[in-house]
């Protein structure tokens, strides 16, 4: 047991954490677009200053199907990170709860939250990286329609599970995944919105 130094025990008060599973069901199409390793190569070598590989012809079927979150079963999912954000962002509809404190007081478990639904293949044009450059196509994976289920831990000193289950609700407004609703102005839509099932 800690103590001072004078001695004396230190009295830890009781950490009370709570873990509630939220169903989630898709409102409108989740749009994926996983990172892939060639990607991330190119992001490397821009902030290195290393030499770009010369340009090939583009697949979109291969694109496709690395824009999917693919599980170790086969199935398919979405970063568990992207859905704690939209609940942090969804602090800001809740008065007297700051998205500072919301980012310590739940996590949502795992690494992929498996996504119950079919993918299929959409094109969307999207403005070139370059000034000047227009629009080019993208090739992604859509679900719809998409249903999950989060497995969420939470410190229930400071949050009870109604306010927990609100506040993932209110984050379906924003939504996840691409071309959601609280995404970058240029890259914002109303795909990715969700609502927590109560049934």
């Amino acid at each position: 047991m800690p103590k001072t130094k004078d001695n004396d025990p230190i009295e830890l008060p009781r950490i009370r954490l709570e873990t509630v599973e939220i169903p989630l069901i898709g409102d409108t199409p989740l749009i994926t677009n996983a990172m892939t390793e060639e990607r991330k190569d190119e992001i490397e070598a821009k902030i290195l200053g290393k030499a770009h590989k010369s340009k090939v012809l583009r697949d979109p079927g291969k694109e496709y199907e690395l824009s999917k979150y693919l599980l170790a079963d086969g199935g398919y999912g979405h970063p568990a990170s992207a859905f704690k954000k939209a609940a942090v962002e969804a602090c800001r509809l809740v008065d007297g709860f700051p998205m500072t404190e919301a980012r310590v007081l739940f996590q949502v478990m795992g690494d992929l939250i498996r996504i119950e639904g079919e993918p299929k293949p959409r094109r969307d044009m999207v403005p070139a990286n370059k000034a000047g450059g227009g629009s080019v196509p993208v090739y992604r994976a859509e679900f719809w329609p998409w249903s999950c289920k989060l497995l969420v831990r939470y410190y229930a000193n400071r949050l009870s599970m109604e306010q927990l289950v609100n506040l993932f609700n209110l984050a379906g407004f924003g939504g996840v995944g691409c071309w959601r609703a609280s995404a970058p102005i240029g890259k914002s839509g109303n795909f990715g919105m969700f609502h927590v099932a109560t049934t």
